[in-house]
């Protein structure tokens, strides 16, 4: 009869199983080295880490074949996001030039601004 694996056992295993799952077919060495590696780490905590550690190696490598940004879906959205902060900006700049308020301080007050704290730190 053999004994159960522990609950963090398994969870490494099932972390070695989903990095080999995630890695692109290049690296199908790597997949099989991950699964077996898990079964020859002797403490639960440390197979976990290293399960871990697999997964995001394997997110790497699966970002690095995955070219996102030459989709044409990834493309609209870049261009729609850089193009409603553009007129974000020029609206707010032609709001700011038509109220006139492009000055940060107040033209009724002719006294000289001091800081609130000196370069020590102490307040005045």
């Amino acid at each position: 009869m053999s004994a159960t694996p522990s609950l963090l056992r398994r969870v490494a295993t099932a972390l070695a199983a989903h990095a080999a799952r995630m890695l692109p077919a290049s690296r199908s060495q790597w997949a099989e080295a991950m699964t077996h590696e898990v079964e020859h780490i002797g403490a639960d905590l440390e197979a976990v880490t290293w399960a871990a550690g697999c997964v995001l190696a394997s997110y790497v490598e699966r970002s690095k074949v995955m070219n996102i940004l030459r989709t044409t879906p990834a493309r609209l959205h870049l261009a729609l996001v850089i193009g409603t902060q553009v007129l974000a900006f020029l609206f707010a700049t032609a709001l700011t030039l038509a109220t006139g308020s492009a000055t940060c301080v107040s033209r009724r007050s002719s006294a000289p601004l001091r800081p609130a704290m000196t370069i020590a730190g102490s307040f005045r």
